[in-house]
């Protein structure tokens, strides 16, 4: 059911108004300043995966302070973030759609870089659990904003490239968050480390707040400055009645099930497979993450742009094909001794890393422009759930049960091989199902 239809059928509706922002800015053309605002959104995002992936880092010596289970250290890389991101994500988005983006950005950054600092004064479990949950409420608000942010200031064939680049927040955060982190953990300890990575995102939300503007909904596809908003049930029920939207949720959640697990786990299974440092470990995995996948996020965006201009099924085909490809691989970077293992998880991490761009861009394509923040929120609860929540926690319960079949050092190793199995299924359901996205595009373009 479009908006159309849900006015035709009287439908309560309110009208968006823009009083916070000044008409005779927003109406213009944004010209460069689009890409600062980009840049900046990208920085955010980027912090966003600092205070994500830095408990990864920390991991080792949490282990041994605390004396955690790989399951307890599972639910505090996976479920706490992911239990209040989940529940969150919705209602801040359905507020975003309706409020100042710029200003959601800016209270969800600050409350995130906070609570990872106070991370440093954790003495059990339990305190590190909560606030890690903290962590999980800031970032629920983050996300959904930006890509509807972006979504205004460039146009339907330059999203899935624009979203690209704004993914090279995962593979960049990561990146520094091993490098960087590796080695504030070594030097300084986890406590410090907490403090160092957390305190930095408030000096960034001041920026965002001083020079981040707000557009109108719409913008870029010619469409009013006051936008018609139905109820946030109906436009659910649009969305959820796309296929193309499901599966490309269920594909994302599978994909996301493999780099959360792979991200969170990698370092320790490095560290327990291989006896590498947890500096050298740290380097490794910096350069699998970040520029591995950084290629990946960068490319997928700007080759599935092009080449759907053709052929809209290339949507599903091109990231479901990298899904299937990067199977192999990870499985033979688990197993193969250390270099060649760096060389094949590297490729994977590409191929997988590929498929944000396009999933983004498909995602903000199908969404009417009053709920795309709205739509990332629903598509990012199946990346929460089965990647953030699922994913670390039941690679840590697998590895406790499977360290009394292979021992301590093997346990984990046979804990990820269940990775490529999911890689594969989300490959295999996205390229048989590649005729869809057509039929659901073209109504989408008339929202």
């Amino acid at each position: 059911m479009t908006m159309a239809q849900l006015t035709a059928q009287n439908v309560p509706v309110e009208l968006e108004t823009q009083s916070d922002c000044d008409p005779s800015t927003m109406t213009a053309s944004p010209g460069a300043y689009r890409y600062y605002v980009l840049i900046l959104l990208l920085a955010v995002y980027c912090f966003s995966y600092v205070d994500r992936q830095i408990i990864a880092v920390v991991s080792p010596q949490l282990k041994a302070e605390l004396g955690l289970s790989d399951s307890a250290l599972g639910a505090i890389k996976g479920l706490a973030f992911s239990l209040f991101y989940t529940t969150m994500a919705v209602p801040l988005a359905i507020l975003s759609d309706r409020w100042h983006r710029v200003k959601l950005i800016t209270i969800a950054l600050s409350l995130w870089s906070l609570m990872t600092a106070l991370s440093s004064i954790a003495q059990s479990f339990v305190h590190l659990f909560l606030i890690r949950c903290a962590v999980g409420i800031g970032e629920a608000g983050g996300n959904p904003p930006s890509h509807s942010l972006i979504s205004d200031y460039f146009r339907k064939n330059e999203r899935a490239t624009a979203l690209g680049i704004f993914q090279m927040g995962v593979p960049l955060g990561t990146t520094i968050s091993f490098l960087g982190g590796g080695w504030l953990v070594a030097t300084l300890g986890w406590r410090a480390t907490f403090i160092a990575v957390g305190m930095p995102g408030l000096l960034l939300a001041a920026l965002l707040a001083l020079t981040l503007r707000e557009r109108p909904r719409g913008a870029s596809d010619d469409l009013p400055v006051s936008q018609v908003h139905g109820r946030w049930q109906d436009q659910v029920r649009l969305l959820l009645g796309m296929r193309s939207f499901v599966l490309v949720a269920i594909a994302g959640g599978l994909q996301a099930f493999c780099g959360y697990a792979l991200m969170m786990w990698l370092l320790d299974f490095t560290i327990r497979s291989h006896g590498i440092s947890l500096t050298d470990a740290s380097l490794a995995m910096a350069l699998v993450t970040g520029i591995g996948g950084g290629l990946g996020t960068l490319a997928g965006g700007i080759t599935v742009d092009r080449l759907s201009r053709r052929d809209c099924g290339n949507y599903f085909l091109i990231p479901g094909l990298a899904l299937i490809a990067s199977a192999p691989l990870l499985l033979a970077g688990l197993w193969a001794q250390p270099t060649m293992g760096l060389y094949c998880l590297f490729a994977a991490f590409t191929l997988l890393f590929g498929c944000m761009g396009p999933f983004y861009g498909l995602v903000q394509m199908l969404a009417p422009a009053n709920c795309r923040a709205l739509a990332v929120a629903i598509f990012s609860l199946s990346l929460s759930i089965l990647g953030a929540g699922l994913g670390p926690f039941l690679i840590g319960v697998l590895s406790d049960i499977l360290q009394g079949v292979a021992g301590s050092n093997s346990g984990l190793k046979w804990a990820l091989c269940v990775v490529p199995a999911a890689a594969l299924a989300g490959g295999l359901l996205l390229a048989f199902n590649r005729r869809i996205v057509s039929g659901d595009l073209k109504p989408a373009s008339h929202i």
